[in-house]
């Protein structure tokens, strides 16, 4: 039986070194065909043509974000829209809704409630206990709360393979 060199046993390394992210990667947009459940009512991976159509033409709409890469640009494709609906209703409190898309698929929804306080205790009542700092995993979607960058309380929803996904473009390509 003959041994295997040194060199050959680098190249093969190096080949397995290189081809496995991009199994790993296979396998991550594979995860995508079960959609995870955000703030009731919307999923994960819902385009915008299937979500925003859903909400009541009453609430006062805004576009936040809009952003993708320039035509021509060869790295694949990287879009954020994000869009906030004032007067959404849930847990008995009226707020702000922030919906997240990345390459138009929802990824994350945010709710700013007037009272931050009674919809998380409405939310620990259906046994979604937040826990301070951490978020709360439920299959692949993860309830955060916290304070945002205007000092305003919110709720998000998030599905981790879709956010995973996102940071892995970031890391990659940016």
């Amino acid at each position: 039986m003959k041994r295997t060199n040194g060199l050959q046993r680098l190249c093969f390394s190096l080949l397995a070194a290189l081809l496995l992210p991009g199994c790993e990667a296979d396998k991550a947009s594979e995860s995508i065909s079960q959609p995870s459940p955000l703030l009731p009512g919307f999923q994960s991976y819902r385009s915008r043509a299937e979500v925003l159509p859903s909400l009541s033409k009453t609430l006062n709409a805004k576009v936040l974000e809009d952003s993708s890469l320039p035509d021509g640009d060869p790295r694949p494709p990287f879009s954020i829209f994000t869009i906030s609906y004032q007067g959404f209703a849930y847990c008995g409190q009226t707020g702000e809704l922030h919906l997240q898309f990345f390459n138009d698929r929802l990824l994350q929804t945010w709710f700013f409630p007037q009272d931050a306080a009674s919809c998380l205790t409405v939310l620990a009542s259906l046994g979604l206990q937040i826990p301070n700092g951490d978020g709360l995993a439920t299959g692949n979607t993860i309830l955060r709360s916290g304070i945002d960058y205007r000092g305003a309380h919110y709720i998000a929803w998030e599905d981790q393979r879709l956010a995973l996904e996102q940071r892995r473009w970031i890391t990659r390509y940016s």
